[in-house]
């Protein structure tokens, strides 16, 4: 997990918000046309669906920065070979979720430097 990556869904999540509020807000069926109510609803159904799915990439993403893992670790932990031998819930590289975040935020560090 990138933390541009994380920032990314997040910023992206307060805008998808933000717009369908501001959408919202400007809906008057009592002084606009019906079109005009019916294509902002049709962009709110878009917007709503955008929502759902930002939020669930952040949820997931927010879950393995706290579990100390990856997408690929989750995804295909049977192929791999440290994790083939545990169970699903099993986390290697986890830390804590202090730590873990900490972990995240920090500059990268060179693994071949020990």
């Amino acid at each position: 997990n990138h933390p541009r990556f994380v920032a990314l869904l997040a910023i992206d999540t307060v805008f998808v918000v933000s717009a369908l509020y501001a959408l919202v807000e400007s809906i008057d069926v009592a002084t606009q046309p019906m079109r005009w109510v019916a294509v902002a609803t049709a962009v709110a159904a878009f917007g709503v669906a955008m929502l759902a799915m930002l939020l669930g990439l952040l949820a997931f993403h927010t879950y393995l920065v706290l579990a100390g893992t990856t997408t690929w670790e989750v995804v295909s932990c049977r192929s791999i070979s440290y994790l083939r031998d545990h169970p699903r819930s099993y986390r290697r590289f986890d830390l804590g979720w202090r730590r873990n975040v900490a972990l995240f935020l920090a500059p990268p560090a060179d693994w071949r430097n020990g």
